[in-house]
């Protein structure tokens, strides 16, 4: 989860004068989760990067990252509204409510890691000489540890709850001792918490230092990977919430899939059955729950197939560059691959939303009700009015029932 600045990962070299070497050394990497620009603009005065490379940067910080930012607390705050109003039926373990709460604290850290990505619009993060008090000097020390710590949040809810569905359906005897709403709602609360203070460290990747009274220069802080302890840190994270977060999701979507292919099967085996036996309700029933519970299960695959495509490129551009530090020849190759790979994250944390709307139809009916839409009817169907109450009023019950 590292979130440290791209060419204070660059190695510089003979060519870059004296001025630009202490920059390099002196800036700060806060600049958070995508690359800083501090150095990227002196490299393109120096003719090291291009002029098409810095607009490309400009272009995707200050238009294409901001609408998809806004995209995404829309979204999360519609998915939090659907799933705290939605209801689920009390049935064995309740399984699917544990999914929705999992789902709820996913949107919950999406929406704090969009809300906190959006300001890089705003400010301007090339100003290193800071007024004291102002919500640029606030933002530019502390968004690395935020951002960082929404994002390392919701690598482990993604994991609890995938794990939550793994032991549902692939150890469901297990299940009804280890899966419950309440024990779902205080592991996502430890694992919140953990995370909190694993972090803490990232809070001091960038610091302050005062200038002249009233203003503040931005440099680089204690657990910056220059340090030792910064880089040890680091590689630190990038372990535990990098690499053993991402071999278990791996595992639990490959045992889902095996599982779903097989429940496909024997859904087809009830169909099979129930059309060839009129009486078989409870035939029906089971097979409806398979189909319900596969679609579940599909839509929490998609999202961990999603959430490790679009995430850890970026989370291996960050470990690489920690551990070999990018030479001046391939600098302008690893900038526009860190710009690439940090929008790709930004879309995993903002577009939760549109994988909601086209695979779960609990949640298109949960939303259409937020927004009071009739659902449509089916081509062919007729609309029935409800059927009169057969219940009669004290006034009128002493009267006998008309003959239809």
């Amino acid at each position: 989860m590292s979130r440290i600045g791209t060419d204070s990962m660059l190695k510089p070299t003979a060519s870059d004068d004296m001025g630009m070497a202490l920059t390099n050394q002196t800036l700060p990497t806060h600049c958070g989760f995508v690359e800083s620009n501090e150095t990227e603009t002196g490299y393109a005065r120096n003719g090291s990067v291009s002029c098409r490379v810095d607009y490309i940067i400009s272009l995707t910080n200050s238009v294409i990252q901001p609408v998809i930012c806004s995209f995404g607390i829309l979204g999360n705050l519609l998915i939090i509204a659907v799933f705290s109003r939605l209801r689920v039926h009390q049935t064995g373990v309740n399984q699917e409510k544990t999914i929705h709460i999992g789902f709820l604290a996913m949107a919950v850290s999406d929406l704090l890691f969009c809300i906190c990505v959006l300001p890089r619009t705003f400010i301007n993060e090339h100003d290193l000489v800071l007024k004291a008090g102002s919500f640029a000097m606030f933002y530019q020390l502390y968004s690395t540890g935020f951002i960082t710590m929404f994002c390392l949040t919701g690598t482990w809810l993604i994991l609890i709850t995938a794990g939550i569905r793994y032991v549902g359906i692939c150890h469901p005897l297990r299940a009804r001792y280890l899966v419950s709403s309440s024990g779902t709602c205080v592991a996502i609360f430890l694992v919140t918490v953990t995370c909190v203070f694993a972090n803490l460290p990232s809070f001091w990747i960038v610091r302050a230092e005062l200038l002249r009274p009233g203003y503040y220069i931005m440099d680089l802080g204690i657990f910056n990977h220059f340090h030792t302890g910064g880089k040890v840190y680091l590689c630190l994270r990038g372990v535990f919430g990098m690499f053993i977060p991402g071999i278990l999701l791996l595992y639990f979507n490959i045992n889902l899939l095996l599982v779903m292919r097989s429940s496909k099967r024997l859904h087809e085996s009830f169909t099979r059955h129930s059309i060839h036996n009129t009486s078989t309700r409870e035939s029906r029933a089971g097979g409806v729950r398979i189909a319900s519970k596969n679609h579940l299960t599909r839509l929490l695959v998609a999202i961990v197939i999603m959430f490790i495509v679009l995430v850890y490129p970026c989370e291996l551009l960050d470990f690489i560059a920690i551990l070999h530090p990018v030479h001046s020849h391939k600098r302008q190759a690893f900038i526009i691959a860190r710009v690439v790979a940090n929008l790709l994250q930004v879309c995993n944390f903002a577009f939760n939303f549109l994988l909601y709307c086209i695979m779960n139809g609990t949640f298109r009916k949960g939303l259409a009700q937020l927004f009071c839409i009739r659902q449509p009817l089916p081509e062919g169907a007729a609309y029935i009015p409800p059927a009169p109450s057969r219940r009669r009023s004290k006034l009128t019950s002493h009267l006998p029932a008309l003959e239809e």
